[in-house]
C-alpha cells in the first residue's frame, strides 16, 4: 500500500516496522534521510516514476531509510528500481550519480540525516505540502491513511 507521494509516511511505517519487528538478533543503527535542495528539484536516478528510463526524476524532496550494521550500510528506497535494501555505495553511485555534473548547481542534492528513533518520536505531517493549488484539491494519493501526528 506504499504511496509514492507520501514517501515520509511510508518511511515512518518502515522505521516503525524495523524498530518493532527486526530488533531482536540484529545489531544495527537506522536513520531516515531527507533529500532535497532549495530549488525543490532534486534529481534522482533509478526511480520507478522517472519519465524516461535512464533519466532522473526531479523530486521536490525524497525520503529514504538507511541501515548501518556490522555488515555495512544499506538503503531502502521504496521508489527505486534497484531493489530492496541496496548496499549504500551502490545506491549512492546509481541514484545520485556523483560522477555526473549537474546542469545547474542549484540542483545539487542536500541531505538531512535523522536517527530513526527521533523520527518516530517527532514525525508529524498534515500533508499540506501535497495540496495541488492548481486544481483546488489534494493530490490523488493523500487520503491513503491517517497523517502522522508525532506520537507513536
Amino acid at each position: 500500500d506504499a504511496s509514492v507521494t507520501c514517501c515520509e509516511e511510508n518511511i515512518y511505517k518502515l522505521a516503525f516496522k524495523y524498530k518493532n519487528l527486526y530488533v531482536e538478533g540484529e545489531d544495527y543503527d537506522s536513520y531516515v534521510v531527507f533529500v532535497s535542495n532549495d530549488a525543490k528539484q532534486t534529481p534522482l536516478w533509478e526511480q520507478k516514476l522517472a519519465p524516461v528510463e535512464g533519466q532522473p526524476i526531479l523530486w521536490d524532496y525524497h525520503v529514504i531509510f538507511l541501515i548501518r550494521s556490522e555488515e555495512g550500510a544499506s538503503v531502502i528506497d521504496l521508489d527505486t528500481n534497484l531493489g530492496y535494501r541496496v548496499p549504500f555505495d551502490e545506491y549512492v553511485k546509481k541514484t545520485f550519480r556523483p560522477d555526473v555534473p549537474l546542469s545547474d548547481p542549484k540542483l545539487a542534492q542536500l541531505f538531512r540525516v535523522v536517527p530513526a528513533g527521533n523520527f518516530l518520536d517527532h514525525f508529524a505531517s498534515d500533508r499540506s505540502h501535497m495540496i495541488d493549488y492548481g486544481y483546488g484539491g489534494r493530490t490523488k494519493s493523500t487520503d491513503s491513511g491517517p497523517p502522522g501526528d508525532g506520537n507513536r
